[in-house]
């Protein structure tokens, strides 16, 4: 999991944050709330819309990005954690 917070750190670090939120708020959100996908992978389509739900939420919430942009730091995430695509729409 260490790994796993020094890649969210990288990757999330120079993001426009919400009133109230910090990048390490998001980063520890992030790895609480996703932490059994990041412990046991992502093996259906299922946990792959959950998972990318999850991460969307906490987006949402703590920053200032629009859509398309949660949708690039999502892929980012997804592709820095290993997980294989499962979601083909």
């Amino acid at each position: 999991m260490e790994e796993m917070t020094k890649k969210l750190r990288f990757i999330l670090r120079a993001l426009p944050m919400a009133n109230g939120h910090t990048h390490a708020k998001l980063v520890k959100r992030i790895l609480k709330e996703g932490e059994s996908y990041f412990t046991n992978g992502i093996t259906s389509v299922d946990e792959e819309l959950d998972f990318g739900s999850i991460i969307s939420a906490a987006l949402d919430e703590a920053t200032t990005l629009n859509q398309d942009m949660q949708a690039l730091l999502l892929e980012q995430i997804y592709t820095a954690a290993g997980f294989q695509h499962y979601w083909e729409g």
